[in-house]
């Protein structure tokens, strides 16, 4: 009597055990599938053991779609290590183990660091053992806490709220990355974007290459969405046309050769590390990667450079010497937060009546000047437009984040005076207040007032 065994296991061909799915009992035992029995006086054989994947997510027994599952879960781990092994500095030497047992009771995917373990999903709610993005995710926490930085407090996060926290939104948003990007080396014509199927048949997805146009409230560094975004913008090809803001694409290999390189790995002291967006930026600069325009233009449009700390309002009727005050007492704040190797200037503009004419023409003229002289700065300058008036105290935003010229003369060259009073030169306009408002999420760069008022 004959029969098959197979085991959800996959190897390299050194002999290495790559990945293992098993069952989440206290045995944990690995799967396996065997073969009908079949009696044979010798010649040839048949054992079919073909997989079903019609799942019914109310009955997990339906057809052989458990065992389809495992083995997606495998070839997904499988596709993870092999990207990292093409494109990374270090060489991953170690086994996942992956649990997974459809009606166990998981509703939630996740890596457990005390035991090296991951834990995919299994239901009833959301089942994610076709959601390659999800393990593949996971996989990733584990990666990282071999050899990457890893100093995450973990927590609860979404792509759709900001964390609080800029070292958990770096990892999970890595980790987001980094399923695209593996995917992407298998083949898959639509990773860039993030799937998560749910057991009642929704699905929850996210396309990293347009994150940042859909969400512009969330382009924050305390966003893991916007971190995928970012990383994913860095290794992809230039789009200009439909992605003004996105002129390069230095394929993978620079991404992973700093998430394990000693600049951003081991950056603190035997205690602690910083694995923050900040952190990887300066990595980035001093390993040698291109810290140029076109660079910080691409991270500026995901992350918006927000440095923690730096998000006051100016308050309704602030006084003049108020104002003032509190944006010196925000400047030591934003200077002690953050790192970038471009510059940053931020204009801000009176557009009261009794601005328009040649005064209003001189600002513009003085701008473009600036622009003209700082477009072409091989590391990149950050521009900012806000206007305001002495009809109100909120600054109207009329660009931010911009590197490239040719995107932002004509929103220049159009402004204009917008109030309906026309009160003398001299009248009160708070100017300072405006220029409060124009300081949040901003640091260590100019800002040019230009005014009449006082």
């Amino acid at each position: 009597e004959l029969y098959v065994v197979v085991r959800a296991e996959m190897w390299d061909d050194r002999g290495h055990k790559v990945v293992y799915v098993e069952d989440s009992s206290w045995i944990d035992e690995t799967h396996e599938f065997e073969s009908g029995v079949q009696e044979s006086e010798g010649g040839s054989l048949r054992f079919d053991m073909k997989m079903d994947v019609n799942y019914n997510p109310n009955d997990y027994s339906a057809g052989n779609a458990f065992q389809s599952q495992v083995f997606n879960i495998a070839e997904a781990i499988y596709n993870d290590w092999l990207f990292w092994n093409a494109n990374s500095g270090i060489f991953f030497d170690d086994t996942a183990e992956v649990h997974f047992e459809p009606g166990y009771g998981d509703d939630g995917s996740y890596y457990q660091p005390f035991w090296n373990e991951i834990t995919v999903a299994d239901g009833p709610t959301d089942n994610d053992g076709w959601d390659d993005s999800v393990m593949m995710h996971e996989w990733n926490h584990f990666a990282d806490d071999l050899y990457g930085c890893d100093d995450s407090p973990g927590g609860s996060h979404s792509f759709f709220k900001n964390t609080g926290d800029t070292e958990l939104a770096f990892s999970e948003g890595y980790a987001n990355y980094y399923q695209s990007a593996a995917r992407q080396l298998a083949g898959d014509p639509n990773a860039r974007i993030y799937f998560d199927v749910t057991t009642a048949g929704g699905v929850n997805n996210v396309d990293l290459e347009t994150f940042a146009a859909s969400n512009p409230t969330l382009n924050s560094v305390f966003n893991e969405g916007a971190i995928a975004g970012m990383l994913w913008d860095l290794q992809d090809g230039a789009d200009p046309v439909n992605d003004a803001n996105d002129r390069i694409g230095y394929g993978v290999r620079p991404n992973q050769d700093i998430f394990t390189d000693p600049a951003y790995e081991s950056n603190g002291d035997i205690f602690d590390d910083t694995c923050n967006v900040y952190v990887w930026l300066k990595a980035w600069h001093d390993t040698g990667k291109p810290a140029t325009r076109d660079t910080a233009a691409a991270v500026s449009q995901n992350i918006g450079y927000t440095p923690p700390g730096f998000d006051g309002v100016v308050a309704a009727g602030q006084s003049v010497q108020a104002a003032a005050a509190d944006a010196m007492n925000l400047m030591p704040t934003a200077l002690a937060t953050g790192y970038r190797w471009w510059k940053q200037l931020t204009w801000v503009v009176d557009t009261s009546t009794s601005m328009a004419g040649p005064k209003l023409d001189g600002a513009k003229t003085v701008i473009n000047e600036q622009l003209n002289d700082l477009n072409n700065d091989p590391q990149g300058v950050d521009f900012n437009l806000y206007t305001f008036n002495h009809e109100g105290f909120a600054n109207t935003k009329v660009f931010e984040n911009e590197f490239y010229a040719d995107r932002i003369t004509n929103q220049i060259n159009g402004l204009a005076a917008t109030s309906s009073l026309d009160l003398d030169c001299g009248s009160i306009v708070y100017g300072l207040g405006a220029m409060k408002q124009a300081l949040v999420n901003k640091r260590a760069g100019d800002l040019w007032l230009f005014t009449d008022g006082r």
